[in-house]
C-alpha cells in the first residue's frame, strides 16, 4: 500500500499470499503483531455504525457457507476513535509509529539526536568505491540541494521510492524493482434495496437517534461509514474458483430513494 495508503491493514492469506508460508508463520505473526501494535489497528472502530452492522449483516446472510476464516467482518483498520468526542477518528501516519516520546524530542531544542526535516525528499545517495559518502538531498520550498554526511545512512522511503532513490544512486542489483507491484483494484457503488433502507429507518426510531426530518434517508449524519471486509473471497461465489482469489472492501455506502 505505498501509494494508497487507506489505513485498511488486513493480514496476507497465509497460504497464497506468503512466501514460505509454513516456515515463516511463527515469524510472521511476530511482525504483524508488533506492526499492529505500532499502528494502532483496531477491529472494532466502527462496530456501533448502524450502516456497518446492517452490510455485515447482510452479507453474512448471503453468503453463510464461507470457510472459517473467510467470512465478512470488520475491516482491521489503523486508527483509534477520540475519547473526547467519537464523532472524530485519529488515522495512523507516521507520527504514531513515531510515537509520543519521540515527537516531545523533535519540539525540544535542547535536544539533538533526532531532527525531522519536512519537504525535504532524498535524491541520491553518494558514493565511493565499497562505501557511501553522502546523502544528496532537496529543499523543495527553496529549491535548495546540500550532500549530508553521516557514520551510518538508512534508506527507508518506502516500497517505492526505496528502488527509485537506488538506481538514481548507482546500486542497481539484478532483481532491483523486478518484483514491484500492486493489487489490482475494482471500485463499485453500493446501492441498498428499499426495503433495507426501511428496516433501518425502524431500528434508528427503536434506537431514539435524531434524524433530519428534510432527509429522506433515516440513518443520522454522523453514523460512521461501514468498514467491512471478505478476506480473500472467491471471485466467483456461485462458482468458487480455488486458485483466483480477491480481498473485498466496503467502506462507503451509497444511499438513494
Amino acid at each position: 500500500m505505498g501509494v494508497h495508503w487507506t489505513c485498511a491493514t488486513p493480514r496476507q492469506h497465509p497460504e497464497i499470499e506468503r512466501y514460505n508460508p509454513t516456515e515463516e508463520t511463527i515469524k510472521w505473526d511476530k511482525l504483524y503483531n508488533e506492526a499492529e501494535e505500532l499502528l494502532k489497528v483496531n477491529s472494532n472502530l466502527f462496530d456501533d455504525s448502524i450502516r456497518n452492522k446492517v452490510v455485515r449483516k447482510i452479507l453474512k446472510e448471503t453468503y453463510p457457507n464461507l470457510p472459517e476464516g473467510y467470512e465478512t467482518n470488520n475491516l482491521p483498520l489503523a486508527a483509534e476513535l477520540n475519547q473526547h468526542c467519537k464523532e472524530f477518528v485519529y488515522w495512523s501516519g507516521t507520527d504514531v509509529i513515531l510515537g509520543e516520546e519521540l515527537l516531545k524530542m523533535l519540539d525540544d531544542p535542547t535536544q539533538k539526536r533526532f531532527l525531522l526535516k519536512p519537504q525535504w525528499r532524498c535524491i541520491k545517495l553518494v558514493s565511493e568505491p565499497g562505501t557511501i559518502i553522502g546523502a544528496e538531498v532537496q529543499n523543495l520550498m527553496e529549491n535548495e540541494v546540500l550532500v549530508i554526511k553521516a557514520k551510518t545512512y538508512v534508506l527507508a522511503a518506502g516500497a517505492v521510492l526505496t528502488p527509485q532513490i537506488l538506481f538514481n544512486s548507482g546500486i542497481r542489483p539484478p532483481v532491483l524493482g523486478q518484483y514491484l507491484c500492486e493489487q489490482p483494484m475494482t471500485f463499485c457503488q453500493i446501492v441498498l434495496l428499499q426495503s433495507i433502507v426501511d428496516d433501518i429507518g425502524k431500528r434508528v426510531k427503536r434506537m431514539k437517534l435524531a434524524l433530519n426530518p428534510d432527509d429522506p434517508i433515516p440513518i443520522p449524519i454522523d453514523d460512521p461509514p461501514p468498514q467491512v471486509c471478505n478476506l480473500h473471497a472467491c471471485v466467483n461465489v456461485n462458482v468458487c474458483i480455488d486458485v483466483m482469489y480477491v480481498y473485498v472492501h466496503i467502506h462507503k455506502l451509497i444511499l438513494v430513494t
